[in-house]
């Protein structure tokens, strides 16, 4: 009895983590906008980072990536104002940003191809003579027929 109580209470343990540890959508682009608004994107960055580690939702999620991208795009920014206003650029950071915003974009354009519903259509081949007569059909219409 006592080993079938200990067993529901780990259970309901186990329940309770799973269920901090969901992803909650809403919550993490409320806290993304707020540090956004601050112009702190080091810290968007990090949040990002820590929840596409940890919740494969967010691995598909399209927006997170394009607003991970446009952080990385800000970091690189800052970096490039540095450069030309010759306050002790870090050449290799930058670069690593533009490298970020190159990789986001790629990642972004994944998930939102992954999501994406492919359909089985029929290709149907015609031969080459009605190929030509719809060809002719089309060029009549918009070109007028020609005569000679």
């Amino acid at each position: 009895m006592k080993l079938l109580i200990s067993l529901v209470l780990l259970l309901n343990i186990f329940v309770l983590n799973a269920q901090t540890s969901d992803y909650n959508r809403k919550g993490l682009l409320k806290e993304l906008r707020g540090y956004i608004k601050a112009d702190n994107y080091t810290k968007v960055d990090a949040l990002i980072k820590s929840s596409i580690s940890k919740h494969s939702e967010a691995k598909s999620d399209a927006e997170l990536y394009n607003i991970w991208m446009n952080a990385n795009y800000n970091l690189a920014l800052a970096e490039n104002r540095k450069i030309y206003l010759s306050t002790n650029p870090d050449t290799v950071k930058y670069m690593d940003y533009i490298y970020e915003v190159f990789k986001k974009w790629q990642d972004e354009t994944l998930a939102y191809h992954a999501n994406y519903k492919l359909e089985e259509k029929e290709v149907k081949t015609l031969p080459f003579e009605e190929r030509m007569k719809r060809f002719q059909e089309i060029i009549n219409e918009r070109y007028g027929k020609k005569e000679s």
